[in-house]
């Protein structure tokens, strides 16, 4: 009874110890990212730097906008008042199907200036930490090592970049929950978390999905040779496709037309994993080719170090069990450099691939994004091989602590300047040229007027055009979507410069006159239906 009674009490103590590691490390999580980023930008209720940061941030947010006031339609994640009439998604607008569906359930209880991406990107990071604790936890059963390579996770110099210009991909939680679901491959539910994972990256940002596919792909070569039981393999193979089929046709990615044939175009140099690209205060820039910043996989020298040193510890026996995802490993690589594969300003070979086949991975044209896995994989297998050999002896525990914890110096140090950088450019005070250009429109003129067309121009100009058409609730005839949709509300975008030239303008929309031409073209056609302000002409047939 006794033994019983101690043996409760020692795994209470080791499951206590277990979650207060694992939320150390989410709240580090939330702490790193809240210091750098700032509350101020985390506050829903400031749409300042949102507007501000442009880009893809202004695509995310306009995105957001229109689909916010848009009715309801059995597209549920479709709108029509963006890119009047054909049409929009939140999906090709690349503002987080998720939060946005989330939100929009309760739009008409948030105040009218209102945004999400400050609280998804706490929510990512805090996540980050939370995963890479489970993962320590799971591989470990140490606070220590946990702690410090959660913390070297959090840092990853790649989340940070993406907060500053795509917030949707600072979920890499998904590749440690699917990395750590990975580990817990004898578990009965692993099906359904893989199930779960999918839905997520679908309605996230499905560039996640070859990510968390290839993580699937090495724990079925692990069961394989663990010899598992086939019956296990097969659900968890169908529990993954059928819930991508079943989010697929659900949200509507069926109605998404494929990208032409670009890629290599974003892939990924050889140099990536030690060049750091501005972020090292150790290591020089090496060259890239221009289009390669999406190949921006830097690990920091305290992880390469670190990852150096495991070599050190990996017995032939670990070199045998791991020598079954050299493949994998090296054909997922090769996806990320695409088939021009580069080093600095060189390219090393050209591989010839079939037309059929570079338009089906021009999907995932951004192909350096791929290599993402390979900064948590190789920190917490060294951390793994490092940790098994060190706990056989225990007296060289201490060394192997020492040094970890150079190695976490060696990191922050590494990535001291970029962070200070970042620190700046989150918390200074940016005026948006955006903001700054004054839509001069009396309100009492957008009585008859439910859509706004614009002609091609200055970008800024339209970007500024699209805020005030939402905000006085009128459709717009552009967006920067990442890709386009089938006309699925049965119609097609037509110029304005077409309907300047056949007298077909309508009478409920207000016309923006941007670019020369089509100024020159209203001037000598239209004398006395135009009003001219600063920046544009406009017009409204009465």
């Amino acid at each position: 009874m006794l033994r019983q009674s101690e043996s409760e009490k020692y795994m209470g103590s080791n499951n206590f110890s277990k979650w207060a590691t694992i939320m150390f490390c989410s709240a580090a999580g939330m702490i790193y990212i809240t210091v750098i980023f700032g509350v101020k930008n985390i506050n829903p209720l400031n749409t300042d730097w949102v507007i501000a940061g442009g880009g893809d941030y202004f695509q995310h947010y306009i995105g957001w906008l229109f689909y916010r006031i848009s009715p309801w339609t059995k597209h549920f994640l479709f709108m029509q008042n963006l890119n009047f009439p054909e049409g929009s998604s939140v999906i090709v607008t690349d503002s987080n199907p998720l939060f946005c569906l989330i939100f929009k359930l309760f739009h008409d209880y948030l105040p009218q200036n209102f945004q999400y991406n400050g609280i998804w990107i706490l929510i990512s990071y805090g996540l980050i930490g939370f995963c890479s604790g489970c993962i320590g936890w799971k591989l470990f059963k140490n606070p220590y090592f946990t702690c410090v390579l959660s913390i070297i996770a959090i840092m990853n110099p790649v989340v940070l970049q993406r907060t500053a210009i795509h917030d949707t991909l600072t979920a890499h939680w998904l590749i440690l929950y699917a990395i750590f679901n990975a580990l817990n491959w004898k578990s009965k539910y692993n099906w359904l978390h893989w199930s779960i994972i999918v839905i997520f990256v679908m309605l996230i940002h499905i560039y996640f999905l070859p990510m968390v596919g290839f993580i699937l792909f090495i724990q079925i070569l692990w069961m394989v040779k663990k010899r598992e039981i086939w019956i296990r393999i097969v659900s968890m193979l169908i529990s993954f496709c059928a819930s991508f089929i079943l989010i697929y046709f659900i949200a509507g990615y069926n109605y998404i037309q494929p990208q032409s044939s670009s890629y290599g175009e974003l892939s990924m140099n050889m140099n990536s994993f030690f060049n750091p690209d501005g972020t090292s205060i150790f290591l020089k820039n090496r060259e890239t080719f221009p289009l390669q910043y999406e190949g921006f996989n830097y690990f920091g020298l305290g992880l390469i170090l670190f990852v150096c040193f495991s070599f050190f510890y990996l017995t032939l026996d670990q070199t045998r069990k791991l020598s079954i995802f050299i493949i994998p490993f090296c054909l997922f690589l090769l996806f990320s450099l695409s088939n021009e594969i580069t080093f600095d300003k060189r390219i090393l070979v050209t591989i010839p691939i079939p037309t059929k086949i570079e338009q089906l991975l021009s999907s995932f044209r951004s192909s350096g994004r791929m290599a993402w896995p390979f900064f948590y994989l190789l920190l917490f297998g060294s951390g793994f091989i490092i940790f098994q050999k060190v706990s056989e002896r225990k007296n060289r525990m201490w060394i192997s602590k020492l040094i970890l914890l150079i190695c976490l110096g060696l990191q922050i140090a590494d990535f001291s300047a970029y962070n200070i950088d970042f620190y700046q450019r989150f918390h200074q005070t940016k005026t948006s040229e955006t903001m700054e250009l004054f839509v001069d429109i009396p309100i009492d003129d957008l009585k008859s007027v439910s859509h706004m067309a614009v002609t091609d121009g200055d970008s800024k100009i339209i970007d500024r055009l699209a805020l005030f058409a939402v905000e006085n609730n009128l459709s717009f005839n552009r967006s920067a979507n990442a890709r386009k949709i089938l006309p699925i509300f049965g119609m097609v975008n037509d110029s304005v410069h077409d309907h300047l030239v056949n007298r077909t303008l309508q009478r409920d929309t207000i016309y923006i006159i941007i670019n020369d031409e089509d100024k020159r073209l209203v001037v000598e056609n239209y004398p006395n239906d135009f009003y001219r302000t600063d920046n544009f002409l406009y017009m409204i047939i009465q």
